[in-house]
């Protein structure tokens, strides 16, 4: 009879895209459901699991649930897919016949092969997607019908041209506002093909969680849900995180505030910080992905200026980057009312 209990059980295994930003939502979404005694086994990187391990204090905090366990990969997505596959070793197997079968998949939307190993094994799977709705659904679930449309590839100079064949935003997105594979002219390009296997398998999966509200994407949340009927809106994921934690444990406010960096923090701000007023400083990240050339970086370091407001600014060294490229004016003001830590 415990066995039959313990084959009942739900059992979610998550496994997020291996850069900071998916980590960390990830992250934040296991102890929700550990904080509703919903076992979870969390597949990780071993390349992202050791700096975790290294720079936070997440083994010491998730160590508060007993329903709680990592497993990681070692190469990136040949070995975790393998891992996934492996119905016969490892007590989240998928087998039904584990003592703890996985009974729910959350991967990163990314992991196409995830979807089909989950139909495969009868499991129900629901993609976990970090970016923006607005970003996923013109430019990673409608590649097929800016295809049909003759929007995509791009072709012609006029990058403000308006993109009508996307439903909900036929007067909002331009050229100039689609991903950068769109410049791909050869659709065989194999950056193309993985974007258009992710277009056909997440409505695939039961469900698509994003970090987001209902109010906040409206204008396309509507629309998606035409293609992915059970989409949900759990967003934002670092207030629901702090709201649930003290409401399910006696941590206080400053508790709650959990590090799930994979570099070590620059603390040097805090005294900066602490010299100005709650909400008044504008907070900027370009994140660990994006690659910018020096004349982007100026222009966006132009426009922070300009506001007026204190900034504190995370921002990675650009390869190219010298700072006698940077006008005076630009780092005389920066001193004024700017912080910039890498």
């Amino acid at each position: 009879m415990e066995q039959q209990n313990n084959t009942l059980q739900p059992h979610v295994l998550i496994f997020p895209l291996p850069f900071q930003g998916p980590v960390n939502c990830a992250l934040k979404l296991a102890e929700l459901l550990c904080l509703s005694c919903i076992r979870i086994t969390f597949l990780n990187t071993e390349h992202i699991h050791r700096p975790l391990l290294r720079h936070t204090q997440f083994l010491s905090r998730f160590s508060r649930y007993p329903n709680f366990r990592f497993d990681y990969s070692r190469p990136f997505l040949i070995d975790l897919s393998m891992r996934i596959r492996s119905l016969e070793t490892g007590s989240w197997k998928l087998s039904r016949k584990a003592d703890r079968p996985v009974t729910v998949m959350i991967p990163d939307a990314c992991f196409s092969f995830a979807v089909d190993i989950a139909i495969e094994s009868s499991i129900p799977v629901i993609c976990f997607e970090t970016i923006g709705p607005g970003a996923l659904w013109t430019s990673y679930l409608n590649p097929p019908t800016l295809i049909e449309a003759g929007d995509f590839p791009l072709k012609g100079n006029d990058l403000d041209q308006l993109i009508t064949s996307v439903p909900g935003t036929e007067h909002i997105i331009r050229k100039r506002n689609l991903d950068s594979f769109c410049g791909f002219k050869d659709l065989s390009n194999s950056g193309i093909e993985f974007i258009l296997k992710k277009a056909h398998i997440v409505p695939r999966a039961q469900g698509l969680i994003l970090n987001t509200f209902e109010e906040l994407d409206s204008v396309v949340l509507p629309h998606m849900r035409k293609l992915c009927p059970n989409i949900y809106t759990i967003g934002p994921m670092h207030s629901l995180h702090k709201t649930k934690l003290m409401a399910n444990t006696k941590l206080s406010p400053q508790e709650t505030k959990v590090s799930n960096s994979v570099w070590k923090e620059d603390k040097t701000c805090l005294s900066w910080l602490d010299k100005h007023d709650p909400k008044t400083v504008i907070y900027v990240s370009i994140g660990s992905l994006a690659i910018m050339t020096v004349e982007q970086l100026i222009e966006i370091w132009y426009g922070v200026v300009n506001s007026g407001k204190p900034f504190l600014w995370v921002r990675r060294i650009i390869s190219a980057y010298d700072e006698s490229q940077v006008p005076t004016e630009l780092l005389e003001r920066t001193k004024e009312i700017g912080c910039i830590v890498e």
